[in-house]
């Protein structure tokens, strides 16, 4: 249920973006990197997205979701490797300790606006 939370921190990251470039201008896309490590749901997040922009300037822009894997480094052994899987089990040696290196993040990475007609 964090998405609900994480949607509305990335709509005021939005909105914030769009009143500094110019509050009349129209979202059309928006497009997240999404770490695997930070467990968000992208359906999830879709939904409460469509929810929480409804009659908002940000309703019917379209989200795009990228989801980034995570890439470890193993404590024991020190091989690197990626796993969709927040638990994190060494390929190499089988060891379950592991420094996560990529895959915490989430950013929004690009809105795209377009000016009114």
């Amino acid at each position: 249920m964090h998405e609900l939370s994480v949607t509305q921190e990335i709509i005021d990251t939005i909105e914030q973006a769009r009143s500094e470039a110019g509050a009349h201008l129209i979202v059309t896309a928006v497009r997240l990197k999404i770490g695997r490590f930070t467990a968000v749901v992208p359906d999830y997040l879709r939904h409460y997205y469509e929810m929480l922009t409804q009659n908002t300037p940000l309703h019917g822009a379209e989200l795009h979701i990228e989801l980034v894997p995570i890439v470890a480094r193993c404590r024991a052994c020190a091989a690197e490797f990626v796993s969709d899987s927040p638990m994190l089990l060494c390929p190499e040696c089988g060891a379950t300790q592991a420094d996560v290196l990529a895959g915490r993040d989430l950013l929004v990475e690009s809105i795209e606006v377009d000016e009114p007609d």
